[in-house]
């Protein structure tokens, strides 16, 4: 039996080591998203390589600050309390290390011994998570969060076999390589990442709520998820009938993310700053969605070789949709101060809103026929500044506040 006591040092650990850094680390993401535009707007500075601090960029994002947040949030409800209690500072430390470790060795030297070695000990940290949730997790009522937050793990744990797979294969030179690191991206966002940030939404829905219809949204992505990947390899020239495949896997695939979407409104908090990043949160993993089945179309694949797009499709789903969904889903409690509401919502969703629009633009107008001579990097400094203050706001709002909210205790 879990007593009182346990639970209150488990939540403050949580929320000291985990949900507070997490901010941290996007503060870091954006901080670095905005010198990469200005760099590229205006060579503001010549002793970090841009194509390096852009590994060091994409991996504080996913392994620092969406990371941290869902290893906080497993800790928090998934695993034994006792058994959480202890292990949750360390592993944290241990993470914290190897993202400082990471971030450093990447700006300076990009893929090397050093960067591999600290993405290797942030490995061992993520296997004694997986560890700990398959030897002490804790049962739940809600089954479906339960399904999908295994799920997502188990998402994890495949993608993980791919960057070992990837040095086997002996690089990036072969088609293989290729395969491999294509499968270790699609599984780490589509599968991941996309699971993950549903359970910590589908968690809060009211068990006699939860109907087949939010189960038929969960095994359509599940089935179809590693099928619907067919459409990653257009430049494999395989069979037309193979990547149609892919796509009617993309059609399903994306139908159960939009059911289990619908769904959630029905989760729609009373606060309306919550609320409002909730909901654009949603309305953008269904733009996601609906853009994927797009571009998967067999007619449409050349597409998915212009990088641009590639770019401005992960910023959509991760600095868009799951950045405001994490948000509204497990930092509700640091956003519950009036006198920050306003000027959180307008700076952060026009500051996310603004840079997806500018992202998409620049690739995509010119391939529409429009040639426009805007400062578009600059442009989207700009929102990303936007996007800072906000989550500053937050990040205040976090450290000011004396207890979680109690609906995510």
């Amino acid at each position: 039996m879990t007593s009182p006591l346990e639970s209150l040092v488990l939540r403050n650990a949580i929320n000291r080591w985990y949900y507070i850094p997490a901010l941290i680390w996007l503060m870091v993401t954006l901080v670095s998203g905005i010198w990469l535009r200005l760099e590229w707007q205006y060579s503001i500075q010549q002793f970090l390589s841009v194509s390096d601090l852009i590994h060091a960029h994409s991996h504080a994002a996913m392994l620092g600050w969406i990371y941290i947040a869902f290893a906080g949030f497993t800790l928090k409800y998934c695993i034994r309390t006792s058994t959480a209690v202890k292990n949750a500072i360390p592993m944290a430390v241990l993470l914290h290390v190897s993202n400082v470790g990471m971030f450093v060795s990447f700006s300076l030297s990009g893929y090397a011994f050093w960067s591999i070695l600290w993405s290797s000990v942030h490995l061992v940290a993520t296997l004694w998570l997986a560890y700990l949730l398959v030897f002490y997790m804790k049962k739940s009522e809600n089954k479906l969060f339960e399904t999908f937050l295994l799920t997502a793990w188990l998402w994890l744990i495949i993608a993980g076999f791919s960057p070992i797979a990837l040095a086997i294969s002996g690089g990036m030179s072969s088609k293989l390589a290729q395969f491999w690191l294509g499968s270790y991206l699609y599984l780490s966002t589509n599968g991941w990442i996309l699971f993950m940030t549903l359970a910590v939404l589908v968690q809060n829905l009211p068990l006699e709520r939860i109907c087949k219809l939010d189960w038929l949204g969960y095994w359509l992505m599940t089935i179809c998820l590693p099928f619907s990947m067919i459409s990653m390899f257009y430049t494999f020239e395989l069979e037309y009938q193979l990547y149609y495949l892919g796509w009617i896997m993309n059609i399903a695939f994306s139908a159960g993310t939009i059911i289990v979407c619908v769904r959630l409104l029905s989760t729609l908090h009373s606060n309306p700053t919550i609320k409002t990043i909730f909901f654009t949160g949603l309305c953008l993993l269904v733009a996601k969605s609906l853009l994927q089945v797009i571009t998967f179309h067999p007619n449409f694949l050349y597409l998915t070789n212009y990088h641009l797009l590639k770019v401005a499709f992960l910023h959509l789903f991760l600095f868009g949709s799951v950045t405001l969904l994490i948000i509204s889903g497990i930092y509700d409690y640091a956003l519950l101060s009036k006198s920050y509401q306003k000027m959180i919502n307008t700076s952060l969703l026009t500051g996310v809103l603004s840079m997806i629009f500018f992202i998409f633009a620049m690739p995509g107008l010119p391939l529409l026929g429009y040639i426009f001579i805007y400062p578009w990097h600059l442009l989207m400094a700009i929102s990303g500044l936007l996007t800072l203050f906000g989550v500053s706001l937050i990040y205040i709002n976090a450290i000011n506040s004396k207890s979680i909210n109690p609906n995510h205790s």
